[in-house]
């Protein structure tokens, strides 16, 4: 459910009637706050006239996610040019959705370079990433920039009491914990609510430095959290909070020693 963009919502729409949707964007901003939503909102407006995620699959719309090792290679943006390069039957782009760009690995960013250089008419590229400086400069040059800012805490309530059937109570409890991120509230009502806490739990840090190495996902999920209970108490954890903020920055560079940012970041909590 896509929440809190209206204003994006509206501009792109105009975008498109006007016919001057650019050939690629990077939409970037925190994890959980709609950026991928949004793409394949998109998507689905271009091809259907509906402005929302359906449960079926889109004819013109190829989405690519880091495989289990967490990196997207250059035969998945092989891929991803071939399919750009046929001509849409449903829609006025063929649509490419990179979740996770950050993943890329440099030679399948030099490969969405070459395609943004010279795209088809009817291609349209769009990379969800936290920062783009993950990505190389010169690919960020070619693609244009919108930042997804955090969602307000009225609409995140608004969306659980409608959605999941929860009490205003509850839905406002776990509004406070998300930090404007209608993605984590929902992970958290489906989840019944409850964080790992590991600041306060004294958790093996080992043990959760291999669960965190186990795909991006996990790493992502877990940081997430810790984040959040360190946010409880913002002066007394600035320090924590600083490190461990820098050293997810460094994690979502792909030439990274993840294990090595994680021990590091994790090991004084």
């Amino acid at each position: 459910m896509l929440i809190g963009h209206e204003k994006l919502t509206e501009t792109f729409k105009q975008l498109i009637k006007d016919d001057r949707l650019s050939h690629g964007y990077i939409f970037f901003g925190e994890p959980g706050v709609g950026k991928f939503s949004f793409a394949v909102s998109l998507a689905t407006y271009l091809e259907t006239g509906e402005f929302q995620k359906l449960s079926r699959p889109l004819g013109e719309t190829l989405i690519i996610r880091p495989d289990e090792e967490g990196t997207v290679s250059i035969n998945d943006i092989r891929e991803s040019k071939y399919f750009l390069f046929q001509k849409p039957a449903h829609s006025s782009r063929r649509t490419v959705i990179v979740n996770d760009a950050e993943s890329l690995t440099p030679q399948a960013q030099h490969a969405i370079l070459k395609i943004a250089e010279e795209p088809p008419s009817s291609a349209l590229i769009m990379l969800i990433v936290p920062n783009p400086e993950a990505l190389l400069p010169t690919l960020q040059s070619r693609l244009q920039k919108i930042y997804f800012p955090r969602v307000s805490s009225k609409l995140t309530t608004a969306m659980l009491v409608k959605q999941f059937k929860v009490t205003k109570e509850k839905a406002a409890e776990i509004t406070k914990i998300s930090f404007g991120k209608p993605g984590r509230a929902i992970k958290l009502v489906e989840g019944g609510g409850q964080t790992r806490q590991l600041a306060g739990e004294n958790r093996d840090k080992k043990e959760v430095i291999e669960r965190m190495t186990e795909s991006n996902e996990v790493m992502k999920e877990e940081l997430t959290e810790i984040i959040a209970e360190l946010a409880k108490d913002p002066i007394g954890n600035y320090e924590k909070l600083k490190s461990i903020l820098n050293r997810a920055s460094l994690i979502s560079q792909f030439n990274t020693n993840k294990r090595l940012q994680l021990e590091s970041a994790l090991w004084s909590i």
